[in-house]
């Protein structure tokens, strides 16, 4: 199977996207989501319909559709591949169409919103990160020695630090 997860999206955070995983569970019809699936993989991925939902999806962002629909300028976010993948604010009337979706104009509370919303692409493990003195050898992620940490997460003594 070339579909790797299912997401709603449930806010933004500066100007990346905040996805909840849906995989596995069903949704309500008419539900937008954001499939993500292998780089390479160029088709259609079908989606078993169910009677009923299991999932809570309230928080969900995404305006589904199922006919083309007209987004008046400065609307919506809609999805486009250029520059690269992102949800892009429409500075001219655009078609979503059929059975895809988009974010309203209005999803986030934030007043300056930027003119695009990227996907985080990477995720990590650490779920903590405690900032303090640290003496020793200092690692990158990649397990490479470096002279000294600058702004990113590394290793030293055994333990993960950020530098902000």
């Amino acid at each position: 199977d070339r579909l790797e997860n299912v997401y709603i999206v449930t806010g933004a955070n500066d100007d990346y996207l905040e996805l909840e995983s849906v995989m596995g569970g069903t949704v309500p019809a008419n539900t937008g989501l954001l499939l993500e699936g292998w780089a390479d993989f160029v088709g259609t991925v079908n989606i078993p319909v169910a009677a009923s939902s299991t999932t809570d999806v309230s928080a969900n962002k995404l305006v589904g559709v199922t006919a083309n629909t007209t987004i008046d300028p400065y609307e919506g976010y809609v999805l486009m591949a250029e520059p690269k993948v992102a949800f892009y604010w429409n500075a001219n009337a655009f078609t979503v169409g059929a059975n895809t979706a988009y974010l309203p104009v209005d999803f986030t509370a934030n007043p300056s919103a930027p003119a695009a919303f990227q996907f985080i692409t990477e995720v990590t493990g650490i779920s903590e990160v405690n900032a303090e003195a640290a003496s020793g050898e200092i690692y990158n992620l990649a397990g490479q020695r470096v002279s000294k940490a600058v702004k990113g997460l590394y290793i030293q003594n055994g333990k993960k630090i950020l530098v902000k």
